[in-house]
């Protein structure tokens, strides 16, 4: 019998023998399993795969979701000071605007599209009513103006558009 260290802790080789003896045979021991618990241990192991590879994608969607919506606020101030053109300022707005293309162009690329909302019928799941007006011209229940852009990211609404309807 060997002992080694001091106190209440003693290493022996009859405590070290039967966890060498499981972790030597326990590796032999699978070979010699059940064929279906092999598989049910494979079909596990595929599950825990899909699973991970899953919840890596929902990350990355949710990482790419936030992002885009940070976005979002800058494209809008882009459309506010395009649409503030006059002589004075249209040699400067050109730059803007190549800005704004290619933030749209990106956007695009990454699967953002902005959600058509004028003379369409309103759409709770992807418009938010914030005026209404009586309009001869219009039937009931149709988009009139567009306050603020909606966008849908892979087709799950990032930000509704804010729109006027017509009574």
């Amino acid at each position: 019998k060997l002992v080694i260290g001091q106190g209440k802790a003693f290493l022996t080789i009859a405590n070290i023998l039967p966890s060498l003896y499981h972790r030597i045979c326990n590796p032999v021991h699978l070979c010699f399993r059940k064929p279906d618990q092999v598989k049910r241990q494979m079909a596990e192991f595929d599950n825990f795969r899909k699973r991970t590879e899953k919840e890596k994608t929902q990350m990355f969607e949710t990482g790419a979701k936030s992002v885009i919506e940070k976005i979002l606020p800058v494209v809008d101030n882009f459309e506010r000071a395009l649409s503030m053109e006059n002589e004075e300022n249209q040699e400067f707005l050109k730059g803007f605007a190549m800005i704004y293309t290619n933030i749209l162009n990106i956007l695009e690329a990454n699967d953002v599209k902005e959600i058509a909302s004028l003379n369409e019928t309103f759409d709770p799941e992807v418009h938010q009513a914030v005026l209404t007006e009586k309009s001869e011209d219009v039937e009931s229940g149709i988009v009139i103006e567009v306050l603020q852009k909606g966008y849908k990211y892979k087709d799950k609404v990032l930000r509704p558009a804010m729109v006027k309807v017509s009574e």
